[in-house]
Formats: C-alpha cells, sequence, structure tokens
C-alpha cells in the first residue's frame, strides 16, 4: 500500500495506533498538524465555540484544484458543443414570467423575496433543471401543506398562510452556471450557492439554516 500511494504523489502516515490518513508528498509543511494547533489555540476547553470546533468533530482532507488538461477539455467542450440555442422563456404572457423572461434558464441559483406584515425574508436556492420547473414546485409546496417540509421558504409560507397573512414573494435569478462533463467531479452549482449564500448572510434576513 506505502508503493503504490507513493507513485501516485502520495504517501501513507499512521497516526495513533489503529488508522491512517493519506498526505500529499509533495506538501512539506503539516497542515493538518497546524491547522489542529489553531484550533487549540483560538477555541479552548473554556471558549463557547469549543463543542463546535474541536479535533472531535473537525475533518481535514486534500482537495485538488483542476488541472490544465481538465480547464482545457472544459473549454474545447464548450467551444465545440453543438448545441440548440435555450430557449429563454416560454410562458404564453411575457409580462407575467417569474424572472423576467429568462425562466426557462438551467444551473442557475435564484433568490426569492417574500414580503409580509413590512418585513421581507429572502431565500436562496439553486436547481439544476429549468428555473420554472422549480418555481412551480415551490408554488406546490405553498399550496399544498403535505410539502412544506421541501425548503424553509415553504416552511415560511405555511407559517403566513396558518396566521392568515397576505405575502408577496419576487424572484431573480443571480448567478448561471456551465457544468459540462470535464467538471462532473466538482459541482460548480453547488460552490456557487454557497457563496452566495455567504455573500447575502449579513445584507438581508435569510431564511436559509446553512
Amino acid at each position: 500500500m506505502r508503493r503504490k500511494y507513493i507513485s501516485r504523489g502520495f504517501r501513507a502516515i499512521r497516526i495513533g495506533t489503529k488508522r491512517k490518513r493519506m498526505q500529499c508528498a509533495n506538501v512539506k509543511t503539516s497542515v493538518e498538524k497546524r491547522f489542529l494547533e489553531l484550533l487549540d489555540k483560538h477555541f479552548p476547553k473554556k471558549h463557547p465555540l469549543h463543542k463546535l470546533f474541536n479535533k472531535n468533530n473537525v475533518k481535514i482532507s486534500y482537495s485538488c484544484m483542476p488541472n490544465f488538461k481538465q480547464k482545457i477539455q472544459r473549454h474545447n467542450f464548450k467551444v465545440t458543443s453543438n448545441k440548440t440555442p435555450q430557449q429563454a422563456c416560454n410562458c404564453t404572457q411575457k409580462g407575467n414570467c417569474p424572472v423576467n423572461g429568462d425562466c426557462m434558464k438551467k444551473y442557475v441559483v435564484y433568490r426569492a423575496d417574500e414580503t409580509s406584515k413590512g418585513s421581507t425574508m429572502t431565500y436562496i436556492g439553486m436547481t439544476g433543471g429549468s428555473f420554472k420547473l422549480r418555481y412551480n414546485n415551490h408554488l406546490k409546496s405553498f399550496r399544498h401543506e403535505k410539502y412544506k417540509n421541501e425548503t424553509e421558504l415553504s416552511k415560511h409560507i405555511c407559517n403566513l398562510t396558518r396566521s392568515n397573512s397576505t405575502y408577496d414573494v419576487k424572484s431573480s435569478i443571480l448567478s448561471v452556471c456551465f457544468t459540462s462533463q470535464a467538471s462532473r467531479n466538482q459541482c460548480t452549482l453547488c460552490i456557487q450557492d454557497k457563496l452566495c449564500i455567504l455573500s447575502m448572510r449579513s445584507k438581508c434576513n435569510l431564511l436559509n439554516s446553512r
């Protein structure tokens, strides 16, 4: 096993007597050791967040970024793919499109702003299919209480419906991601969704719990 991983640029290191972890042979700094030392330094046992950040529940692993071959394959796939132009909107009445004529776009991160009682709550979501399909699923969860647990937005709308409160939901597309076979080992859509949630957390009242 040791020879196998050295030939691929990795070496197996033993921690304690029962478990092994993989470490990149090209990295001279013991990243794992330094990181765990920082945990002990900034989150000691008396720290209020020690239960969340300690050696027992924090995992460390190596993640490799796309190499030049993968980037070139992704670019070539994007340039040479002969796909028919995607229809931007198929609404019968273009004025009623939920996102101003872009409802058929795929691989999108979207935003839904719910306004009621003078306050606004924001939900950030994503979909690999068309936005219109995702939008219709949201409407289904608003109308039928048995689907209320599908999203944090549907839970919030169901609570407003129970209290007979009026509300208004407006949607917009924040980002469109490109997904190809060359990058299937990583989800760019998921990464973009998390980035949008982090960037919007301090700007508005988010319904997203994580």
